[in-house]
């Protein structure tokens, strides 16, 4: 009789164990792309899931890219960012994956992946200048021959020549350099007195290309000298081909970034304009001091609008003018420098030459 009823209570037991937990399943509905790079995922689950995630192929493993994401009334709805190629993407919970889906890259030009605008569409590009080959491309880049750079005791004559001009390995290098031996360098932008044992690199885009609003880029190194006397530039100058009733400054430039061995770890943008170019220096309104040390390559990035201009260095913003002066609402052209310096920056040895800065890349888009 015992033996009876222990199988009838097993057997009783065996019909009211739980039943194995039910499969859980994740399914991706639908995929929209939205502004600024973002895609969104929406989908549905069975009752059992109570949060999931995204997981990305990457070098052939699925790697997981979100933090996890409730669930509500079996439905999902998570956020990922575009690449600059496509990907393949599925939503995990548990054991649980969807099918795969195919994420569409981000835009592209020949500046590369398209950045975006506030309003959350891109930029679209109008100058890519990679420096490739060996010499300097003259359809777009013109050597400035009618300047000089320094002061009254060391002044350097801009010149077009391949001493302080150079491209080669993706860059461009401008120079500043003592004339070998015992030769004099004759510059006419020095009169009354043309004569100096020094030259130096300056080139621009003048009649070759220019440009009224966008967004302006460059990535470039200045050297590491350890002595004052030397300054690099990426700036902008009013186009002159655009008649104009008014001088320097009020006639306007922009200083993407300037560069003073006497200040060997900042990149400081200045905005001329106004009559009296605004008393001076004013930090917030015309110029501010970035951090960005010598010897290093910097993404220094200019966005211009009718009514605001912006500087940023290595993404970071800088500087924003609102001022919307007439200055700025006209075409400018592109400009790089390797420049002896003035003032407190002066050149007065202490440092080995040549001296050399590198840009290894300048981009424009609209």
């Amino acid at each position: 009789m015992a033996a009876v009823l222990l199988a009838l209570l097993a057997a009783a037991t065996h019909l009211v164990a739980p039943a194995e937990a039910a499969v859980q399943r994740v399914r991706i509905g639908s995929t929209t792309y939205l502004a600024h790079g973002k895609v969104r995922l929406t989908g549905a689950t069975s009752a059992n899931v109570k949060k999931v995630w995204v997981e990305a192929r990457r070098s052939g493993r699925w790697l997981r890219i979100t933090a996890t994401t409730p669930v509500k009334r079996k439905k999902f709805s998570l956020t990922i960012a575009r690449r600059a190629s496509a990907q393949r993407v599925r939503v995990a919970s548990g054991k649980a994956r969807s099918p795969a889906r195919t994420i569409r890259a981000l835009e592209s030009d020949a500046c590369g992946v398209r950045p975006f605008k506030p309003n959350g569409t891109t930029w679209r590009c109008t100058l890519a200048e990679n420096f490739d080959g060996t010499t300097l491309d003259r359809t777009l880049w013109k050597p400035q021959t009618n300047f000089a750079t320094g002061d009254a005791l060391r002044a350097a004559c801009y010149i077009d020549s391949p001493d302080v001009i150079s491209v080669s390995g993706g860059r461009l290098r401008l120079s500043v350099r003592e004339v070998e031996g015992l030769g004099l360098q004759l510059c006419t932008a020095l009169l009354p007195s043309p004569i100096t044992r020094y030259v130096a690199g300056m080139v621009s885009t003048y009649h070759r290309f220019t440009q009224q609003y966008g967004r302006f880029e460059a990535r470039m190194k200045s050297p590491v000298v350890g002595a004052p006397g030397f300054q690099e530039s990426f700036w902008l100058w009013p186009d002159d081909r655009v008649p104009t009733a008014v001088k320097w400054p009020a006639a306007g430039e922009i200083d993407v970034a300037e560069t003073y061995s006497v200040h060997p770890d900042l990149a400081i943008p200045f905005l001329h304009y106004t009559a009296n170019d605004n008393g001076g220096p004013v930090p917030g309104l015309n110029t501010a001091y970035c951090h960005a040390p010598r010897g290093e390559f910097h993404r220094y990035t200019l966005v211009w609008r009718p009514r605001t201009i912006e500087v940023y260095v290595d993404g970071r913003l800088c500087l924003r003018n609102t001022s919307a002066d007439a200055a700025f609402q006209k075409p400018y052209i592109l400009l790089f420098t390797q420049a002896l310096g003035t003032a407190e920056n002066a050149f007065r040895g202490g440092a080995r030459l040549p001296v050399t800065m590198e840009v290894d890349y300048v981009r424009a888009w609209q």
